[in-house]
């Protein structure tokens, strides 16, 4: 009789949390952030990808565009007694990384009555993502662009904006003041309050920052503030990030917002 090769140590605890991702030249890159009550026998669901299970059909479609690529997809977990905390706090750090998460991905109306739509939708996402990490890679002065089927995923997580100037005296590097221009009606998935300035975490081409997002009540936009603070609490303008990132006053821009992370991109 021979006996299977492979192994691992029999379940203690049935709650698990567990993340999906795989390797990018000797870093582990995140995709998907879950957990479960009965251990790695979740991951069998990800393995049929039955396309009436939304999450189940986009893991299963996300690995298989990952693996056409010539990516490993592995899953690391651990056990745990609270998987619904750990996973909440997982998805936030590593939104705050810069990290794009399948988690955050949604399939158009048309997506979840089409099989083959839904399957378009995802491979982009993907191909979205491995050209992120591409960019990052070459240079940290380009944010890449969105193709229409991932902004279609995206689109449902947050709202457009405008990169507006603001004339007047100018920063001491020469910088024009910029903001980020919101339509209110546009708006409703974004955590503003009229007449308060909120803290968010502005993501930006995988490097993250300490935001303002403000609105009052006759003012038709939420805008992000123009001065934030980086990961070394050193300040920082919206406009020396832009300049950085070859973002023009005046583009056009998709902000995907979840739990007061929003992420840039260009569209």
């Amino acid at each position: 009789m021979k006996l299977p090769k492979k192994t691992f140590p029999f379940p203690t605890e049935g709650e698990i949390i567990y993340v999906i991702g795989f390797d990018n030249e000797g870093q582990f890159v995140p995709f998907y952030v879950g957990r479960s009550d009965r251990s790695i026998g979740r991951i069998g669901d990800y393995v049929s990808g039955n396309f009436s299970a939304s999450t189940d059909f986009k893991v299963n479609r996300a690995v298989e565009r990952l693996r056409q690529t010539g990516k490993v997809v592995v899953v690391r977990f651990d056990e745990c007694t609270d998987s619904r905390g750990e996973e909440r706090k997982s998805i936030e750090q590593f939104r705050g990384m810069g990290f794009i998460l399948l988690n955050d991905f949604r399939l158009t109306p048309e997506g979840r009555q089409d099989e083959e739509e839904a399957q378009k939708a995802i491979w982009a996402f993907v191909d979205n993502l491995l050209r992120s990490l591409d960019s990052r890679a070459s240079s940290h002065s380009v944010l890449p662009q969105l193709d229409q089927a991932a902004i279609n995923g995206l689109t449902g997580t947050g709202a457009l904006g405008y990169i507006r100037g603001q004339g007047g005296k100018p920063y001491a590097d020469g910088l024009e003041r910029m903001e980020i221009w919101i339509n209110k009606k546009d708006a409703s998935l974004l955590p503003y309050q009229l007449g308060a300035r909120v803290k968010v975490k502005l993501c930006v081409n995988g490097t993250t920052y300490e935001a303002g997002l403000r609105s009052t009540e006759k003012c038709p936009f939420v805008w992000v503030c123009p001065d934030m603070l980086d990961g070394a609490a050193q300040k920082v303008s919206l406009a020396r990030v832009s300049r950085a990132n070859n973002l023009e006053k005046n583009e056009k821009i998709l902000l995907s917002c979840v739990q007061s992370v929003i992420q840039i991109h260009r569209i």
